[in-house]
């Protein structure tokens, strides 16, 4: 289980971000103080996460700087983001990483499958007390 892959499906299942953007988005919501992240993994991931199949890019002409890759999460990618969801609700959940990452992107879930996940967290949180 990946808290990086997580952070990044999550912010580009909001909106298609390029690389750069992303790192500014974690930066602003200050991840890396509560979960492994840093800029150089950020940019390798999503290179990783665009190898693999779950995000696409579309290179956009620059205005004044160079052509960027605009990066869009695929159907793979939020099959991939829901596994990963239930995956770190379900297992022993480390509070201060995936616990936090898990809670931040509950509402990109719908409903039914967010109530299942804080379901799922609060079993494996009792399970481990």
């Amino acid at each position: 289980m990946s808290s990086i892959d997580l952070v990044i499906l999550g912010i580009v299942l909001e909106k298609p971000q390029s690389a750069y953007d992303i790192q500014k988005d974690v930066e602003y919501h200050h991840f890396s103080r509560w979960t492994k992240i840093s800029v150089p993994s950020i940019y390798r991931k999503v290179l990783q996460l665009s190898e693999k199949g779950y995000l696409q890019s579309d290179i956009v002409k620059g205005d004044k700087f160079a052509d960027k890759a605009i990066y869009s999460i695929t159907d793979q990618g939020r099959a991939y983001f829901k596994e990963l969801m239930a995956s770190c609700a379900a297992g022993p959940v480390p509070l201060l990483f995936d616990f936090n990452v898990v809670i931040t992107n509950l509402n990109k879930m719908d409903k039914a499958d967010a109530l299942e996940l804080v379901s799922a967290l609060r079993r494996s949180i009792q399970s481990s007390a």
